[in-house]
C-alpha cells in the first residue's frame, strides 16, 4: 500500500503550529471517538469501509462514475437533487493513477488538481462532496474538508465571531465553504499537505498507531497501525466538531525528542524528490 506522500511547500511557521497541536493531543482517541450517522469506532466503520472498497476499486479500474458520487452525497447528507455529472466517468483513472496503476507521482506537488477535474466535470456539487470523493476514491493520500474543519482549523465563519487557527485560509459562508478563485482549490492543497504532514509524524517510531477496525486490514484498505491522510482527518474532523475535545488538549502528550532523528519530521523541498 502506497504510504502518504511527504508534505510540500508549507511555511515553517505552519510546521510548528502543527507539531504544537500534535504534542498536545491524542490523534488515536480523537480517531477513535469519530461518529457519523451509523459509522463510529464500535460498529467497524462499516459504511465508511464499504463506500472505500467500492470506489477506490472504481478509481483504478474505471474511474469515477456519477453513481459513485451520489453514494458518497447520501452518506453524507448532502443535497444532491442539482448534481450532475458533465463527462463520463467523472474523474477518469489517469487522474490518480498510472496505466500501470501506481499511485500518478504529480500528485505529489500538485495535490489539488483531481479536485479541479472532479469539479470540472461535474455541476451542483460543493467543495466538501468533492473532497470526500477524493477521500473515498483514495485514503492514504486524501481527506475530506467540511465546513467543521474551516470553522477551526481554516479562517472560521464569516458571518460570525468564530475565529480558526488560519492553517487554512478558507471560511465558510452560511452552511457552505466560501470558494474563491484566490484560495479554492489552492488551499485545499494546503489542507491535503497538513494532512500529509501528521500522517507522516504519526507513522514514525514511539508514536501511536492508528486503532484501525480489524476489518479495514483484513480487507487490504489500511497497513495495520499506520495512518493515512483519511485517518488524520477523522481523526481531525472529532476535534473539530465536539467541544470537550478542543477543551481538553491543554496538556502535552507527545515529546517530538521521542522521533527517531529530525528526518523523521522535516518538510521535503519539491528540489529534493
Amino acid at each position: 500500500m502506497q504510504k502518504p506522500f511527504n508534505p510540500r511547500n508549507i511555511s515553517e511557521r505552519l510546521v510548528g503550529s502543527l507539531e504544537y497541536f500534535l504534542s498536545h493531543n491524542d490523534f488515536a482517541e480523537l480517531y477513535k471517538s469519530y461518529n457519523w450517522k451509523n459509522d463510529n469506532h464500535k460498529t467497524g466503520l462499516k459504511d465508511i469501509m464499504s463506500l472505500e472498497l467500492q470506489i477506490s476499486r472504481n478509481a483504478r479500474t474505471e474511474g469515477i462514475t456519477h453513481e459513485d458520487i451520489i453514494k458518497v452525497a447520501e452518506w453524507g447528507n448532502h443535497d444532491r437533487s442539482g448534481a450532475r455529472s458533465l463527462a463520463t466517468p467523472a474523474l477518469p483513472r489517469r487522474a490518480l493513477y498510472t496505466r500501470n496503476g501506481n499511485t500518478n507521482r504529480s500528485l505529489i506537488e500538485n495535490p489539488a488538481s483531481p479536485i479541479e477535474t472532479l469539479d470540472r466535470n461535474t455541476k451542483g456539487l460543493g467543495p466538501t462532496l468533492l473532497s470526500k470523493v477524493l477521500r473515498f476514491a483514495m485514503p492514504e493520500q486524501y481527506g475530506a474538508i467540511d465546513t467543521w474543519c474551516v470553522r477551526v482549523f481554516g479562517i472560521g465563519d464569516g458571518a460570525s465571531d468564530t475565529k480558526g487557527k488560519r492553517w487554512v485560509l478558507l471560511y465558510n459562508t452560511g452552511q457552505q465553504i466560501q470558494r474563491t478563485k484566490s484560495t479554492w482549490p489552492s488551499e485545499y492543497g494546503t489542507w491535503i499537505n497538513i494532512l500529509r504532514y501528521f500522517a507522516n509524524t504519526l507513522n514514525s517510531p514511539h508514536l501511536p498507531d492508528c486503532p484501525h477496525p480489524p476489518a479495514f486490514v483484513e480487507k487490504g484498505l489500511r497497513e495495520k497501525g499506520k495512518w493515512t491522510c483519511a485517518d488524520v482527518e477523522m481523526a481531525l474532523f472529532t476535534y473539530a466538531k465536539y467541544p470537550e475535545y478542543r477543551e481538553n488538549s491543554s496538556h502535552e502528550l507527545i515529546s517530538f525528542e521521542d522521533l527517531t532523528s529530525d528526518e523523521d519530521r522535516r518538510v521535503i523541498p519539491s528540489s529534493e524528490l
